[in-house]
């Protein structure tokens, strides 16, 4: 039968994989499978919750703190990736609404040129 300090030791060692893999997904920008590592994540941050007290040496307090830094990390990385996605998409619909606004004069333009040259050579 596995200890309460092997399942905790087992437990960060899946944290740390699963904190290496958002790590790795974020850098390759494939965020729709981010969500399912941190889905995966959920669980076995709440077992190591629950397994804490009972295994709160300073070694595992320690491995605990890094972890959850590097997934502060991977958050903030995340947040600043969708301000700036946000800012694109804000500037992509500014040119759109301006190219809206000036596609009819030219549209005109065009119409009134393009009759009158067959009258003027027919």
């Amino acid at each position: 039968m596995e200890s309460s300090t092997e399942k905790f030791d087992r437990l960060l060692k899946a944290l740390d994989e699963l904190v290496a893999e958002e790590a790795a997904l974020i850098r390759a920008a494939d965020y729709a499978a981010i969500g399912g590592v941190q889905k995966r994540a959920e669980p076995v941050l709440a077992a190591l919750t629950a397994l804490a007290p009972e295994n709160a040496s300073v070694e595992a307090r320690k491995r605990v703190g890094i972890l959850l830094e590097r997934r502060e990390q991977n958050i903030e990385t995340l947040r600043t990736r969708a301000v700036v996605a946000r800012e694109e998409l804000d500037s992509l619909q500014g040119s759109a609404r301006r190219a809206a606004r000036i596609a009819p004069v030219y549209g005109q333009a065009a119409g009134k040129s393009g009759p009158q040259r067959l009258r003027a050579a027919g």
